[in-house]
């Protein structure tokens, strides 16, 4: 999320698109994945593992990006079965 835009990437590449996350969010309907922090929501099989750093925790994605996981979602991460 980057103020209005929200960035989007796929196997195929990442675009900047002008709407806003919660829209963004009602967008994605039922798709396979789940809000893992304020900013950031994450499809199920994009998950490769997960990383602590004391308190923190972040998911390990295919694309070699590291995601934070809030206190706020681990819950439901957990629940879903991401971690």
């Amino acid at each position: 999320m980057n103020d209005h835009y929200v960035e989007v990437e796929t196997a195929k590449g990442a675009t900047l698109v002008l709407l806003r996350f919660a829209d963004a969010l009602e967008e994605l309907g039922d798709a396979d994945g789940l809000q893992v922090h304020r900013s950031h929501w994450v499809a199920r099989t994009a998950v490769e593992g997960v990383r602590r750093d004391g308190s923190r925790m972040f998911l390990s994605l295919s694309t070699g990006q590291e995601i934070p996981v809030s206190r706020t979602y681990r819950a439901a991460v957990r629940d879903a079965g991401m971690i």
